[in-house]
């Protein structure tokens, strides 16, 4: 007991640690690199302000969106971030950094969803992923992530050592329904909206509706479970123990499927020199100019917590288009790897409670987690590792039947 109590005590001092060092790299370098400054300068007054807009943004800014003063303003806020990094100009490194952070922020929100729909979670905080949604996009991942990630350490049953295998797989188990629509979901709410916002406009989307769709993705965790609602109340699921599964694989198999894509994608345009392409065709010069631009550092590695891109948002009277892209992709560098760390924690902390009712551990786990890192990065070893505890968990209950 004692050491079940000190294992989980280091996890959540590290999962701690986690949320420390990425809030000094998104909330307490905003405060001080001139992003919130120049967020505020731009667009964070409507109310008195005419000349609001995003710096390299299509015209006029859309500041109102629900009618609601306070909910305008907030959406205003998080509209202009966004659009920092949609809009503004930028090379095609921070558009790699970004596609690859949206993609790995999408399967680890899939990742923490599925966690709350586990019969175990039922009618605990932890089951409240879409509240929690909405909690992190106002004040962003790695400060609510965490702690819903220790949350659920001390409430969920599936987090606590010494159970019996039979009771831990009844907390383990989804019903099937969800595992099918919960990547559908995922698809409607995030993916598509997160495209549709991030088309150039006003080529593809007048201004008015650019913003919309910027603010309508932000809600992203409250169309999800509207969605899966929905899509339940038309098509209910079966009722009884029987109809459950401890291993959703459909999830887990659309969660990878992100994070290699994703991630192989990134690394092979940062790996590959530009001098591979000969040709001097409009297609081959435009690959020979991402190739140039985009390699491992500048793709993947964040900017140091000393020393992130700084500007001064009181030195001009308009801000330049150029300036907010490097501020906004560093803030969410930090934001996504930190949490991801943290996740990556909390699922190996999961994976050992189910083989402490098994045999062997996280030595066993070493390779398939360093597999999954270089084809996948974090995400994916968190994926992993909680795809093998519910698989642990299942055959061990059933051995634990059979012989009873």
């Amino acid at each position: 007991m004692k050491s079940q109590k000190a294992t989980r005590a280091a996890v959540v001092v590290a999962i701690i640690a986690c949320a420390a060092i990425g809030g000094y790299g998104t909330m307490a370098t905003g405060f001080k690199n001139g992003l919130f400054e120049s967020l505020e300068k731009t667009t964070g007054d409507p109310l008195s302000r005419h000349d609001l807009y995003v710096p390299g943004g299509p015209q006029p800014f859309k500041s109102s969106y629900t009618g609601i003063a306070a909910v305008d303003g907030l959406l205003a806020i998080l509209v202009a971030f966004w659009g920092a990094i949609i809009d503004g100009d930028r090379t095609w490194n921070m558009d790699a950094s970004y596609w690859y952070l949206m993609a790995q922020f999408c399967a680890s929100w899939c990742l923490l969803s599925l966690e709350g729909l586990r019969k175990g979670s039922k009618g605990k905080a932890v089951s409240w992923t879409g509240t929690m949604g909405l909690i992190f996009q106002t004040i962003t991942y790695i400060l609510t992530v965490p702690t819903y990630l220790i949350i659920h350490l001390f409430t969920s049953p599936v987090a606590k050592r010494g159970g019996e295998p039979v009771a831990l797989a009844a907390a383990a188990a989804v019903d099937p329904a969800d595992t099918v629509l919960l990547p559908v979901c995922t698809t409607l709410a995030f993916i598509v909206p997160a495209v549709m916002m991030s088309l150039p406009s006003p080529e593809f989307l007048p201004a008015s509706s650019h913003y919309i769709m910027i603010a309508f993705w932000n809600a992203f965790p409250l169309w999800q479970s509207l969605l899966m609602w929905a899509f339940k109340l038309i098509s209910p699921s079966e009722k009884g123990a029987k109809s459950l599964t401890t291993v959703p694989s459909s999830v887990y198999k659309f969660v990878l499927t992100i994070c290699i894509v994703s991630h192989l994608g990134v690394l092979a345009i940062a790996v590959v020199p530009h001098t591979i392409v000969s040709d001097n065709s409009p297609y081959a010069l435009a690959l020979s100019a991402i190739l140039k631009q985009v390699d491992f550092s500048s793709a993947f590695i964040p900017a140091s917590l000393w020393n992130p891109p700084t500007v001064d948002p009181n030195s001009v009277d308009r801000i330049p288009a150029d300036w907010l892209a490097p501020l906004a992709i560093h803030f969410f560098q930090w934001d996504i790897y930190s949490t991801h760390v943290a996740v990556v924690i909390w699922a190996g902390y999961l994976y050992s409670v189910a083989t402490s009712v098994s045999s062997g551990g996280l030595g066993k786990m070493t390779g398939r987690v360093v597999f999954w890192f270089l084809v996948g990065g974090p995400v994916a070893v968190a994926a992993c590792l909680l795809w093998e505890r519910d698989a642990v968990v299942a055959v061990t209950a059933r051995k634990v039947k059979k012989a009873e």
